[in-house]
């Protein structure tokens, strides 16, 4: 399993800035856990860099709400490349797909884990098609464009 996280590049256009293998260590007691992720409340305050243009895709989700989803994208399919008011912690549960992104992209299975703090990204969806879950946390509104 691994765990991508995205963030800007100098050019402010979305890439993945690190990716590390989740390994749970042995414990006696049956229990392993691995942090993924992890952010002070003072830190979500910094909207991601882009306006409301015609990529930003509205969630509907308020600054500090949470939403916990589930979805399928069959097999084949293809979203618009978009960005949100969310910060997206997703994990692969079935199949595979590939979140392309400004600059890269990033092939993810099923365990993997992706992290996207409102930047551009698309999903493109394997033959076999996949199915995500994952907790999108609202940001501050961002600005019109």
């Amino acid at each position: 399993m691994q765990f991508s996280m995205v963030g800007a590049d100098a050019q402010g256009r979305s890439t993945v800035v690190s990716v590390k293998s989740v390994e749970f260590p042995h414990d006696p007691q049956g229990l392993a856990v691995e942090t993924l992720w992890a952010m002070a409340a003072e830190e979500i305050k910094a909207a991601p860099p882009h306006a409301k243009d015609s990529h930003w895709m509205d969630l509907g989700l308020a600054d500090g709400a949470l939403r916990w989803v589930m979805w399928r994208l069959p097999p084949g399919s293809t979203s618009q490349m978009h960005h949100t008011d969310t910060v997206d912690c997703q994990v692969i549960l079935a199949g595979e797909v590939t979140c392309e992104l400004g600059a890269g992209e990033v092939r993810l299975r099923p365990g993997d884990a992706i992290l996207i703090p409102g930047l551009e990204h698309k999903w493109v969806a394997s033959s076999e098609g996949c199915t995500l879950a994952g907790v999108c946390r609202g940001l501050p509104a961002r600005p019109p464009a």
